[in-house]
């Protein structure tokens, strides 16, 4: 079979107008549906980190409690724990979701589930008064 238009030329391959306009209006569709569930998975890996964090936190503090002459008390801050274990138990210098302010009950609290949180923009726990 010959392919040839009027003019005798055969026609240039590619894609007609039509064609990638529909192609564009898929990607955008499956970008529209799919951008909120990968922001979603985001958020929760956030999350997840966050309270793999707090648990290193607590286990260090029970670590030190046990062999303390004085023990770190529930009301203690974060940014106190910091200068009393220092580094021999846990590197708090890799410890990014956890503010100076949060007590160490609340971390308690947080890993038992009797607290809320949400995450700030900066992937820091902000304390949430709701209970779950």
């Amino acid at each position: 079979m010959n392919l040839t238009n009027r003019k005798g030329k055969k026609p240039k391959g590619g894609f007609t107008l039509v064609e990638l306009i529909a192609v564009l209006a898929i990607i955008s569709i499956l970008f529209t549906v799919f951008t909120p569930k990968v922001v979603g998975y985001i958020k929760e890996a956030k999350k997840i980190k966050a309270l793999s964090e707090v648990r290193q936190v607590v286990m260090a503090v029970d670590t030190y409690n046990i062999n303390a002459v004085t023990p770190i008390a529930d009301g203690t801050s974060f940014t106190n724990i910091i200068s009393k274990i220092g580094t021999e138990i846990v590197d708090c210098t890799k410890i990014n979701s956890i503010t100076g302010d949060i007590t160490y009950s609340k971390m308690k609290e947080l890993l038992e589930g009797d607290k809320s949180f949400v995450l700030n923009d900066n992937g820091e726990i902000s304390d949430s008064e709701t209970d779950t």
